[in-house]
């Protein structure tokens, strides 16, 4: 509809919009996001906190967009507008239409809160539009820019070949099988029906495991399995060296007995192993970092964790290549508020407080120029590391709501190392309130989904 719009619209015309705000993000629509750099001047981007959408029976966010066919100067601004409320009625709605048209400036009132933007910001990147609507607050935009303009942290892209690291996405449910099936959980993160198998003990030359419901056990040799992570909820430990999970890659003696089960059966098709086990094998890493999980959940505590022993993460994260020392650096950074604020501004709209990072979106990211860290820096983080990595973390949002000591201690040393100078506690109470009030606000829209999707009987 937009291509089509563009050949009939005028030069000087205009085009209003209401799209959802995954047009501002999304790889697939970057094409034309360019369009309008090059041949527009975004005068308006406008959402709202007050409810998901725009529209009726909507499931995911919208925003509105009105774009005049004209080339830009340097002087062009774009105006972003986020409505703390919809108007109630037509007059409303025109004063509000009036007071956002005539802004200037910045400012905020019990309505609206407007951020003017230089349109050359939004042309220079046209990868990310959505990290100006990304958070209620705006000014959470520019203290996390100010943040990552350090000399000492550089995109995710140029890391990986700087330190020979890689990033692959985890083990998948639906890869070549039912990752259920081939998984033997923790009995404490056994949650769901399909988690029959829990380990019982670990030996030298086995592993033991439980059928959980008819108890039946088995001893499977440790050529056979590798260590895995089935699920990052409820794990609430940066280390998770002696808290792994286990999934076979090959086959063993009793492996019929282990495949037939009271709640399921798997029969693995030909060739199925030899496809499986590099598979598996190439995704072990010491650190995996979520890809998409619910920040407002209880059982979403941490967004990284580090293992001695190389393991494989499930689908839901990405397994990071990188040695093992490294590797706690990157966990405390990847674990840092400001990581947490980063990955909510550069991630991909999806539902509420569902957080989802895809590979683009990761790439673009900030992490830590390890090369910058100076020898005392270094020494530091590690031994913070060794202090904090058996530390239980609750839930994240209970971290900022509580202003959790660890976290505190975390964002405190990488606040120092990013040369930040002002007062510390004053800074990380306000970015504590601020972050824990947008998880919640995502929590409440997530509701709003729900009720609507029973409503109208999706649910």
């Amino acid at each position: 509809f937009i291509l089509l719009a563009d050949r009939f619209l005028k030069e000087d015309g205009r085009m209003a919009l209401v799209l959802p705000a995954t047009v501002l993000r999304i790889r697939s629509c970057e094409g034309i996001r360019r369009l309008w750099a090059e041949k527009y001047h975004i005068e308006y981007i406008i959402t709202t906190w007050h409810r998901s959408a725009f529209s009726e029976s909507v499931r995911f966010r919208e925003i509105l967009l009105i774009a005049r066919k004209f080339r830009p100067t340097n002087e062009s601004k774009t105006i972003i507008a986020i409505l703390k409320r919809l108007p109630s009625t037509l007059t409303e709605a025109r004063e509000m239409a009036d007071a956002i048209r005539k802004s200037q400036t910045d400012w905020e009132d019990d309505k609206i809160v407007v951020k003017v933007r230089n349109y050359s910001e939004l042309i220079a990147d046209t990868g990310n539009w959505f990290k100006y609507i990304a958070v209620s607050d705006l000014s959470l935009i520019d203290l996390l820019e100010e943040l990552l303009k350090s000399s000492k942290l550089l995109p995710v892209s140029e890391f990986l070949p700087k330190y020979g690291a890689e990033i692959l996405r985890g083990v998948e449910t639906a890869r070549g099988g039912k990752v259920q099936a081939l998984t033997i959980s923790r009995p404490e993160r056994a949650i769901k029906r399909e988690d029959v198998w829990v380990i019982r003990g670990i030996q030298k030359e086995f592993l033991e495991v439980e059928d959980r419901y008819t108890k039946r056990k088995l001893k499977i040799p440790n050529d056979a399995v590798v260590p895995a992570l089935r699920r990052i909820s409820l794990i609430d430990k940066i280390d998770i060296t002696n808290y792994l999970d286990y999934i076979v890659i090959d086959k063993f003696p009793s492996i019929r007995e282990f495949f037939t089960t009271s709640v399921m059966e798997f029969k693995p098709p030909q060739n199925f192993w030899n496809k499986w086990r590099p598979y598996v094998k190439n995704r072990l890493s010491h650190l995996a970092l979520v890809r998409r999980a619910d920040l407002s959940a209880p059982g979403t505590c941490l967004l990284a964790f580090y293992s001695e022993t190389q393991m494989a993460p499930p689908g839901v994260a990405w397994s990071i290549k990188i040695d093992k020392e490294n590797a706690k650096i990157l966990a405390l950074w990847l674990n840092s508020t400001i990581n947490i604020l980063q990955a909510l501004i550069y991630r991909k709209e999806t539902r509420g407080a569902f957080l989802q990072l895809d590979e683009y979106t990761v790439k673009e990211m900030r992490v830590p120029d390890l090369s910058k860290l100076s020898k005392g820096e270094t020494d530091r983080l590690r031994d913070m590391f060794d202090s904090i990595k058996n530390t239980r973390f609750p839930s994240i949002l209970e971290q900022l709501k509580m202003k959790h000591k660890p976290r505190r201690l975390i964002d405190k040393m990488w606040l120092k190392i990013l040369g930040y100078e002002n007062d510390l506690d004053v800074f990380l109470d306000r970015l504590y309130t601020s972050l824990a009030r947008e998880i919640e606000l995502l929590k409440e829209l997530m509701k709003e989904k729900i009720i609507e999707a029973t409503y109208t009987g999706i649910i």
